[in-house]
C-alpha cells in the first residue's frame, strides 16, 4: 500500500508542511498556494482528510524526534513565559540624589531630592525558568542596557491552542483562562489531549 503522502498533490504536501510550523490552518493554506479568498475552506476541507492527518502526523513526529524534545517540555517553556515577569529580572524605584559629600541632597521645603533607578539582577541568581523567558539582552555603544522579554501574549495563545480553548463547542473556555491565570501564579498547567481536525478549524477562521 502506497504511504499517504504518495496520493497528495504537490499543494497538499506543501500545506501539510505549512501546517506544523504553526499550527494555523488558514496560513498553511495560503503559503501552500491556495487564493487568500479561498484558504479557510481549503485548510477545513484538507484536515477532515485522513492522508491530510496522516501525512501531518508523520511530518510532527519526524520533527519531535529530530529535535528530541517532548510536548510536555514545549507546553512546560510556554508556561514559563507566561509566568515571568519583568521584576524577576530588574529592580526599579526612587532613590535620594546626594552631593558631593555624600549627603542628601533637599528641596527648599526640607524634602529629600529623588532620582529614578534601574537595577539589573545577576543572571548567575536567575532560574532557567526566568532565563527561558528572556528574548534579547543587549547594550548599546552608549552603555544603555536592554532585555526583552518573551511575548507572554503569543505565549497564552500557544498555550490555549495546547489546552483545547479555542474550540468552539468549548463551554469550558472560561474555565480555561481562570487555568491561565493560576498558571500566572505559579500553578501546573495541564496537557489536555486535542486532534489535529480541531487545531485546524481554529485556524481555517481566522
Amino acid at each position: 500500500m502506497p504511504a499517504p503522502k504518495d496520493s497528495l498533490n504537490a499543494r497538499q504536501l506543501a500545506f501539510c508542511r505549512e501546517f506544523c510550523i504553526d499550527l494555523n490552518a488558514s496560513a498553511a493554506a495560503r503559503r501552500a498556494g491556495y487564493a487568500e479568498r479561498t484558504a479557510g475552506r481549503h485548510a477545513a476541507d484538507m484536515m477532515q482528510d485522513p492522508r491530510i492527518q496522516a501525512e501531518i502526523a508523520r511530518l510532527t513526529a519526524a520533527k519531535v524526534a529530530r529535535a528530541s524534545i517532548e510536548a510536555d517540555e514545549i507546553v512546560e517553556q510556554l508556561a514559563n513565559i507566561v509566568r515571568a515577569d519583568i521584576s524577576d529580572v530588574l529592580t526599579w524605584g526612587m532613590a535620594e540624589v546626594e552631593d558631593s559629600e555624600g549627603l542628601p541632597m533637599t528641596l527648599p521645603n526640607g524634602e529629600a531630592i529623588l532620582r529614578p533607578t534601574i537595577s539589573v539582577i545577576d543572571s548567575s541568581r536567575l532560574p532557567r525558568s526566568i532565563t527561558g523567558a528572556i528574548a534579547e539582552v543587549s547594550m548599546t555603544d552608549k552603555g544603555t542596557f536592554k532585555i526583552k522579554m518573551h511575548d507572554k501574549g503569543a505565549a497564552i495563545e500557544k498555550l490555549m491552542r495546547h489546552l483545547g480553548m479555542f474550540e468552539k463547542d468549548n463551554k469550558q473556555v472560561a474555565d480555561g483562562l481562570a487555568q491561565l491565570i493560576e498558571a500566572a501564579q505559579g500553578t501546573t498547567l495541564p496537557l489536555a489531549p486535542r486532534s489535529m481536525a480541531t487545531t485546524a478549524l481554529e485556524g481555517a477562521d481566522e
